[in-house]
């Protein structure tokens, strides 16, 4: 496991922001190709926010820059890395009244960045931490 780490912007956006999900980079070390089979969801239809809150972000596969399908079986060559990224949680409730304090704290923990703050909760950051 070369990487696993929560998704920046993951989580949709809400009054209680959704769960995030995760990045997961997976190598294979061996000299011969490894069989990788996927049985995942989320790729097509992404967890819906409620009252108001929006849908949290689709799970998603690659292989370095070729998008894999989710429910299928393939070959990981020696060396190569597939990156496995874990669909996120909807939000609840109207982004804009999402707790300033807390929002600045996900920003911060790099769990939401500064154009999603923006573009999603309506909050400049350049004028929220003036």
């Amino acid at each position: 496991v070369r990487c696993k780490e929560y998704r920046i912007d993951s989580g949709g956006a809400g009054r209680q922001r959704g769960g995030l999900g995760q990045r997961c980079e997976v190598q294979n070390l061996n000299s011969k190709p490894v069989q990788v089979t996927l049985l995942a969801d989320r790729e097509h239809h992404p967890a819906l926010g409620i009252a108001g809150g929006l849908a949290g972000a689709p799970a998603a596969a690659t292989l370095g820059a070729k998008p894999l399908n989710l429910k299928g079986k393939f070959s990981l060559p020696p060396g190569e890395s597939v990156s496995l990224l874990f669909a996120g949680g909807g939000g609840f409730g109207d982004p804009r009244e999402r707790d300033p304090a807390q929002l600045q704290r996900d920003i911060a923990l790099g769990f939401v960045s500064a154009e999603a703050a923006q573009r999603d909760y309506g909050i400049n950051t350049l004028e929220a931490s003036a």
